[in-house]
């Protein structure tokens, strides 16, 4: 595909994203089956889907224009995730596992690496083989 990255954010491949979650759900909580989906679209999933992504667009803010890029940046340092480390359920954070497609805002990396080695290193402190070679 010739499509940039940043396209895939955009509001139709979010509502395919959704659209294809929520069938996918419906299918392996056995509401539906694959023998009864429709030939198209499914017509509650894809009004739902649309629905979810105007919602959670709505609160988002407009695109930055050029001349706000151009600007430096003074508060570019983000603060560290504070359940990355902790969250077992998932690879990612609580809040991307609660929002799936989602990434957070928040540096994720192993606390005890960065407190006793002084690096940033991105596993989870349980999966951490310096801290266990330690212990």
């Amino acid at each position: 595909m010739s499509s940039p990255l940043s396209s895939f954010c955009d509001p139709p491949w979010q509502i395919a994203r959704e659209y294809d979650a929520r069938v996918t759900a419906d299918i392996e909580s056995g509401v539906k089956s694959w023998e009864s989906l429709a030939n198209g679209l499914e017509p509650d999933a894809i009004y739902i889907a649309k629905e979810t992504v105007e919602l959670r667009n709505k609160g988002k803010k407009a695109p930055k224009s050029k001349k706000d890029d151009d600007k430096p940046k003074s508060n570019a340092k983000k603060s560290v995730c504070t359940t990355y480390d902790t969250h077992r359920s998932s690879e990612g954070c609580l809040w991307e596992s609660r929002n799936k497609g989602e990434t957070c805002v928040f540096k994720h990396f192993c606390l005890w690496c960065k407190s006793n080695r002084d690096v940033k290193e991105i596993h989870k402190i349980f999966n951490c083989e310096h801290k266990n070679a330690a212990d």
